[in-house]
């Protein structure tokens, strides 16, 4: 037997657990009661550690999976309260195409308009920062 024969052992039967019992048959056929011992104690720590190992990087991932999924979600809700928020706050003539006057006089004189912002944890001046680049059309012009 050679390191590479013993590593695709290892991989087959101590991480993937694929016929393990014919492993410890030749373990205990091939050896001495003390060094069956030994390499049964080694082999099922192996086995125990790739268990523990594999576990955890499964439970990892779907973690990582129920993370994004919530993010996404909660994105979402925050989206759908915007746009209702802003649909009370708009008349409904001017939901279609709102202009730049209409939109700083809502911001500036509805109150209910800044409480909607800091509801989505939107700071008011960093909108009024922006307000140049939300109304540039696309060929650039204000």
């Amino acid at each position: 037997p050679s390191v590479p024969d013993g590593m695709h052992t290892l991989l087959l039967d101590g991480v993937l657990v694929d016929s393990l019992g014919g492993l410890i048959d030749t373990i205990i056929d091939n050896s001495s009661f003390l060094e069956a011992m030994l390499y049964l104690f080694l082999l099922y720590m192996f086995v125990l550690l790739a268990a523990v190992t594999m576990m955890n990087m499964l439970i990892g991932v779907v973690c990582e999976v129920v993370s994004a999924v919530s993010e996404c979600e909660h994105e979402e809700m925050t989206l759908l309260f915007m746009k209702s928020g802003l649909e009370e706050l708009i008349p409904p003539e001017d939901q279609t195409e709102i202009t730049k006057e209409k939109f700083l006089d809502i911001l500036h004189n509805d109150h209910r308009a800044a409480d909607l912002l800091e509801e989505v944890e939107v700071k008011m001046e960093s909108i009024l920062d922006l307000i140049d680049t939300i109304f540039t059309s696309e060929d650039g012009k204000a």
